[in-house]
């Protein structure tokens, strides 16, 4: 593998967490982090809900852009 990948890797992973940050999450949901099975995941829970029904969100980012940090805003507007 090629030494000069790996801190661009780290250099596009460092920027696409900041998109996360370009607006804010919504001041009406409420994120709590949770383990399901082993594997970490945040439920995000709204103020009130009409109905009982749940999306279930998975981020596809192939392990290398993309986490909690950059999608957090985007999946509290989803809830």
């Amino acid at each position: 593998m090629d030494n000069n990948v790996l801190p661009k890797v780290q250099t596009g992973r460092t920027f696409f967490d900041t998109l996360g940050s370009l607006y804010a999450p919504d001041s009406r949901v409420q994120a709590n982090a949770l383990t399901v099975d082993g594997v970490p995941c945040v439920r995000f829970t709204p103020e009130s809900t009409t109905k009982r029904s749940i999306i279930l969100y998975l981020h596809g980012g192939a392990f290398v852009f993309g986490s909690i940090r950059s999608h957090t805003a985007m999946v509290s507007h989803f809830a």
